[in-house]
Formats: C-alpha cells, structure tokens, sequence
C-alpha cells in the first residue's frame, strides 16, 4: 500500500499544477493577508501565493526572490507608501503586475497609481471574487512571453524597425484608445467593458502595442506611450 505522505505530496503536486500564476501578498494587517490568500487560493481559477510581506522592504526583498507574477499590495504600508513599493519592484521586476488597495477612493491615488503603471487600484471593501478577478486578469496581462508559443505576437519586420532599434509607435485608434485606458488604471476587463469588446480583443491590442512600441509589459508600454506622447 502506498504510504499517505506519497499519497499528499502527489496531491499537492496536483494542485500545484492547477494554479494559475504566482502572487505576493502585502499588508500589515494579518486579518487581511489571511482573508486574501483563502479567496485567491480557494477561488476558481486558483493562484499560488508565494509569500507574504508587511512593509515595503520586504516586500522588495521577497520580490527579487520570488519573481511573483503579481504583487497584490495595501496602499497604507508603515514607512512607505504602495506606491512608493510598488516603484521599486517595477524596477526590480519590469515583468510583475502591481495591484494596489486603498480603504479610500482618492482621486490623486488612482491618478498617480495610473501614471506609475500600476495595474489596479481597487478599494479594500470590494468583493472579493473582484479582487480575485483583477488578479486573474494581471497574471493574464503580465507579459506577452506568458502566452503559448502559438499566442506570442509576431517579432517586429525588418522595415518597421528603425536604425535607432525602437520600434516606431504607428498605434490603430482602437490600440490607442486601449493603452489610454490602460494609462488611466483601467484592468484588462475594465477596458473589454468600457470598450465593449471582449476580453480576449484587449489581450491581443495590448500585445500589438507591446510589439509597436517594443517593450514587454504593461509598465513599459504605459510608461513608453506617456514619453511618446508627451
């Protein structure tokens, strides 16, 4: 008879397989990084969640060392913002999607969370199946080198690349309409809502703009859109 620990570690295994994505919890609450990890760990599809900081340094620290896909993160973090976080992991970690919640809806953080090229700004009495979502959407979003092999957007031709190596912007309204919103903090669904298109269309605009504007995120692509545009 197969002995039980063999038994668990297959099942562990299993379920490990059947996570969609890595996420960083941030918050100096337990109560909250415990009600967190239960929804995006139990939720369909489940994420893994590889660890859990309460300030932002070490959440910079676990950052470097676990690449997590997506850092969901408290705004009011003790010494320093989330915002002030979240700048160092993007430098760190150009790649990983950060999602900011606030217990207040103040015009200037979701202004200065959408000029920073956080992902999201939610508030923190959103539902929760919301807050999951958003986390499925990042982990969806993050980087083009996420998609299947079939997926991946085709590499720049020849003539549409510059001598200066960067891709010339050359954006479709709709793929400029898509990166506006973006810019403004809106997530992957916010922008198939707004737009009235499905999700799947804002996937593959983002990964046109990504190949025009010649980056690899979101934050790129946000950041070099602004430079772009003035």
């Amino acid at each position: 008879m197969e002995p039980c620990f063999l038994r668990r570690s297959r099942h562990l295994w299993r379920e490990r397989q059947d996570m969609q994505g890595r996420v960083l919890l941030v918050d100096d609450d337990s109560v909250s990084l415990a009600m967190l990890r239960v929804c995006l760990e139990t939720m369909e599809p489940a994420v893994e969640v590889v660890g859990q900081a309460t300030d932002a340094e070490q959440a910079l620290r676990m950052a470097i060392e676990e690449r997590p896909d997506v850092v969901l993160a408290d705004f009011a973090l003790p010494r320093q913002t989330g915002l002030q976080m979240a700048s160092w992991i993007m430098r760190a970690s150009p790649q990983t999607q950060v999602i900011l919640l606030s217990e207040y809806d103040e015009p200037w953080i979701r202004y200065q969370s959408a000029r920073d090229g956080i992902f999201a700004f939610l508030k923190k009495d959103e539902p929760l199946p919301k807050i999951h979502r958003t986390v499925v959407d990042a982990l969806q979003a993050s980087y083009p080198t996420a998609v299947d092999d079939g997926e991946r957007p085709p590499a720049p031709q020849p003539d549409e690349t510059p001598d200066d190596g960067i891709a010339p912007m050359r954006l479709a309204p709709r793929e400029t309409r898509v990166i506006e919103l973006a810019a403004q903090g809106y997530s992957t669904r916010g922008i198939a809502e707004e737009l009235n298109i499905t999700f799947n269309t804002v996937r593959d605009h983002l990964k046109h703009v990504y190949r025009k504007l010649g980056v690899h995120s979101r934050h790129e692509a946000v950041l070099a859109f602004q430079r772009r545009m003035g």
